[in-house]
């Protein structure tokens, strides 16, 4: 369950990327948006931001992402993205689940979309049967915390347990 193995669709943004390229997709939009020409720069800063933002929520719409870019400083949402999965986010392979005994005593709730794009449901499940002390709820949504279902759950989970 380390960040190399979360299924992320790259082949949205790959038609950026030259067919003899010897570069991972990741590594070739870190080059462009870092050391580009400003169109470059620009081009595929906006291209890496606009493919995770339509990947960050179900259902999301062309013209939905595109307000979103519109609003947020995308070139910098760029940089800070492709930084870190170029760098496996700084986290080493099954890190987490290597290291859950320093936090079995916790109670974990888990709250997953079954349509995430970003995190596949089957990584917070073995997540769940890791733990010793955690309950999962997989509910209708994609990534984002602002998904309807999953908004729901995770005011009706603090509602219930107020520490």
């Amino acid at each position: 369950m380390g960040w190399k193995t979360i299924s992320r669709d790259m082949g949205k943004i790959q038609k950026n990327v030259p067919d003899d390229s010897q570069i991972p997709i990741i590594n070739y939009y870190s080059e462009k948006i870092i050391n580009g020409t400003p169109a470059e720069k620009k081009h595929f800063s906006y291209e890496w931001s606009f493919y995770e933002i339509s990947i960050y929520k179900k259902g999301i719409t062309k013209k939905e992402v595109e307000k979103i870019l519109e609003q947020i400083p995308y070139e910098s949402l760029s940089i800070l993205e492709t930084y870190y999965l170029k760098n496996d986010c700084f986290i080493e392979e099954n890190y987490i689940l290597d290291n859950l005994k320093q936090i079995e005593q916790i109670p974990i709730k888990i709250v997953h979309g079954k349509d995430d794009a970003i995190c596949p449901v089957k990584s917070a499940i073995e997540l769940d049967s890791r733990l010793k002390n955690s309950e999962i709820f997989i509910v209708d949504g994609g990534h984002s915390d602002s998904e309807p279902e999953i908004e729901k759950k995770l005011i009706e989970i603090l509602n219930k347990n107020v520490w």
